[in-house]
């Protein structure tokens, strides 16, 4: 059948995830040959992704034509998945056409958001060289957040380097809201190494928050560790 009928035979699926990702299929399916066709039948469509996907193939095809469309987008969700699909398409490529695709934008919210995802999606296969250029950015919120992006990621893989990471940035509240996400993630996957590092903490700040938050993790595996380190 054509795309427009697949695309609406995909609509009369019950909701939910099956018919969230027919109707993303049948969109990337249709934008490896007319983006532009596809975006416009799945623009009034509250399934973010199908955005995404027509993204994604768009970026592949034509980078440029994929930014102007992105760029006309009014919806914010819509217009993050859009930002999502073509940072990811072209930093598996190459992370540097993407570092030349996220210049060439104009500054506002847009290239602020694609910043901060190209930290995170370059720093999943590549850290180091993420971070290198994230140091390099210009002072900014959105430099901040681009570091926080990388920490976390790193820490899914070392919480340690993720953590230490974080001594780098210059906004002590990011730093705190990081060091919770990252020592929150690491109680769920290793509760006693996290509570190792927390009880080497100094005093004050934050550290009674972080210790409880690994008390509350620990006590789900090892009652008496969690008692004895909430003492």
């Amino acid at each position: 059948s054509d795309p427009a009928s697949a695309l609406a035979q995909a609509q009369q699926m019950p909701l939910g995830q099956k018919r969230d990702q027919a109707i993303a299929a049948v969109a990337g399916k249709m934008a490896e040959t007319d983006p532009a066709q596809a975006l416009k039948l799945v623009q009034n469509l509250l399934n973010g992704n199908a955005t995404y996907a027509v993204f994604s193939s768009w970026a592949q095809k034509d980078p440029a034509q994929a930014t102007q469309a992105l760029l006309q987008i009014s919806n914010p969700q819509k217009r993050n998945q859009a930002v999502y699909a073509i940072v990811g398409s072209l930093v598996e490529t190459d992370p540097q056409t993407a570092v030349a695709w996220l210049n060439q934008l104009p500054v506002g919210q847009t290239r602020a958001t694609a910043q901060e995802n190209l930290a995170s999606t370059w720093a999943e296969s590549d850290s180091q060289a993420a971070l290198t250029w994230a140091q390099g950015l210009p002072p900014s919120p959105s430099k901040n957040s681009a570091l926080q992006n990388i920490a976390r990621t790193m820490a899914y893989i070392d919480p340690q380097k993720g953590l230490a990471l974080l001594q780098r940035l210059p906004s002590a509240s990011a730093r705190n809201d990081a060091q919770r996400q990252i020592v929150d993630l690491w109680s769920r996957d290793d509760p006693k190494e996290a509570a190792d590092y927390v009880s080497k903490l100094p005093d004050g700040g934050q550290k009674s928050q972080l210790l409880q938050s690994v008390v509350n993790q620990l006590a789900q595996t090892d009652t008496q560790a969690a008692l004895a380190l909430a003492q």
